[in-house]
C-alpha cells in the first residue's frame, strides 16, 4: 500500500475496525500490492487477513503472491475458506500449489467442479516453466461460419468474459485456423462471419515450449496470450 494509506497491520489494530470494514477496504487494493503486503506479515496474521477477504479478492492476491508465501499459507488454511478461494484461482496457479502440496489434494479441490479438476490435472502433466504448464482453458473457440453477433454471445457465456482478448477459429476437428481480437470483432457488422475477417497467420507454440520463448513471442506481437496447440495440429 502507499504511504498515504495505513498498512494491513495498522488496519487491524485500529480501534473499532471490524471484519466487514477491512474486507471492503482491501477489496479496493490492487492484488499485487495486497500480495506484497501479505507476504511481509507473519503467517498467522496473513491467514487472518485472507480469511477476511471475499473469495474472489483473496484468489487474485494468492495467485500473484510469491511462491513460498503462497504455499505456506495454503498449507495452514482451513478447508472451507480455502476451497472457495481455490475455485476462483487460475488453473495454472492451483496446479503449481498441488505440485508442492500433493498431500492436500482433497482439501484444495473440495469445491472444484469436475471440469476444472480435469483442466488442473492436464496442466500438471507439463513442467511449470513450459507453455503447457502455464496455459489456461478460459478461451473461446468458434467455427469460421459464426457471425460476429454469435461470437459476442459465446464470449458472454465464457467462464470469465473479462479475460477474453482473442477469439480462436477452429475447424470441425478442433484445429486452429485463425484468430480475431475482440477489438477487431467489434469493428464488423453483426451478421459478418468471423472467417471472413479473422487473421490466418497465427504464431503458436507446443505444450513443451519454454515459457521464455512464449514471453518473447507475446512481446514481439504485442499480445497477452500465445495459442498452445498439439504438435500434430
Amino acid at each position: 500500500m502507499s504511504d498515504e494509506n495505513p498498512t494491513l497491520s495498522e488496519l487491524l489494530e485500529q480501534e473499532g475496525m471490524d471484519r466487514d470494514k477491512v474486507r471492503i477496504l482491501l477489496a479496493a487494493v490492487h492484488p499485487v500490492d495486497l500480495a506484497q503486503d501479505l507476504a511481509e506479515m507473519d503467517l498467522d496474521e496473513r491467514i487472518r487477513i485472507i480469511e477476511m477477504l471475499d473469495p474472489d479478492v483473496a484468489a487474485q492476491a494468492l495467485a500473484v503472491m510469491g511462491h513460498d508465501s503462497k504455499v505456506a499459507l495454503v498449507d495452514k488454511m482451513g478447508e472451507e475458506k480455502l476451497g472457495a478461494i481455490i475455485d476462483m484461482m487460475p488453473d495454472n496457479a492451483v496446479a503449481d500449489i498441488l505440485d508442492h502440496l500433493p498431500h492436500h489434494r482433497e482439501k484444495l479441490l473440495i469445491n472444484v467442479d469436475t471440469t476444472k479438476k480435469a483442466d488442473i490435472e492436464a496442466l500438471r502433466q507439463y513442467p511449470p516453466d513450459t507453455a503447457g504448464g502455464r496455459m489456461t482453458r478460459n478461451f473461446v473457440t468458434v467455427p469460421a461460419d459464426t457471425t460476429a453477433r454469435q461470437v459476442i454471445q459465446e464470449i458472454q457465456g465464457a467462464v470469465d468474459p473479462h479475460t477474453v482478448d482473442f477469439i480462436y477459429v477452429t475447424d470441425e476437428n478442433g484445429r486452429l485456423k485463425g484468430i480475431s481480437s475482440l477489438a477487431r470483432l467489434m469493428l464488423h457488422k453483426p451478421d459478418e462471419k468471423i472467417g471472413d475477417f479473422m487473421r490466418k497467420e497465427v504464431s503458436v507454440v507446443g505444450p513443451n515450449t519454454n515459457q521464455e520463448e512464449v514471453a518473447r513471442l507475446a512481446q514481439k506481437y504485442r499480445i497477452r496470450a500465445v495459442p498452445v496447440v498439439d504438435v500434430d495440429m
